[in-house]
């Protein structure tokens, strides 16, 4: 019933109405659950934070439950609205293959791509040296060895 009494008489106050009624309920199960969540795909997740980040900005509830988080220790929050980028290494022609891959195939890729590096130990030493607080993760690909594994993800 919540949602059927939205204020639609604008976009921005239909937005504005349904972030303030759903935000706090849905944050709080989040927090508060004691079951495993779904695992979100990336452009999934950077909409969800595209939304916390407009619900922070618009809604005087979710502040200050984010502030009463922070309080508390709880960093998850922190990790849903502040997105980082993704670094990849080695540079080989199967991570560009991928890189590519991810573009063409997630609205949000490009938004959180912070490059392509030419080994692990390059991309740690340029990030934790070049000043690059946005960092996200850097997926690494390593090879087995010929151990009939393949590549896996670091």
């Amino acid at each position: 019933g919540q949602l059927r009494d939205l204020d639609t008489s604008t976009w921005n106050a239909t937005v504005t109405d349904a972030v303030a009624r759903v935000t706090p309920a849905l944050l709080t199960g989040l927090l508060s659950s004691s079951s495993p969540l779904p695992v979100p795909s990336l452009d999934e997740f950077a909409a969800l934070s595209y939304a916390a980040q407009y619900a922070l900005e618009s809604n005087a509830g979710f502040r200050q439950l984010y502030r009463q988080a922070t309080k508390l220790g709880l960093s998850t929050l922190g990790n849903l609205l502040h997105l980082g980028k993704l670094a990849f290494a080695p540079d080989t022609p199967a991570v560009r293959q991928l890189v590519a891959h991810l573009n063409a195939s997630h609205a949000f890729f490009d938004n959180h791509f912070a490059g392509v590096w030419s080994t692990e130990e390059a991309a740690v030493a340029e990030l934790n040296t070049g000043g690059k607080s946005d960092l996200w993760a850097i997926v690494s690909f390593r090879d087995d060895g010929g151990r009939g594994r393949g590549w896996g993800v670091a």
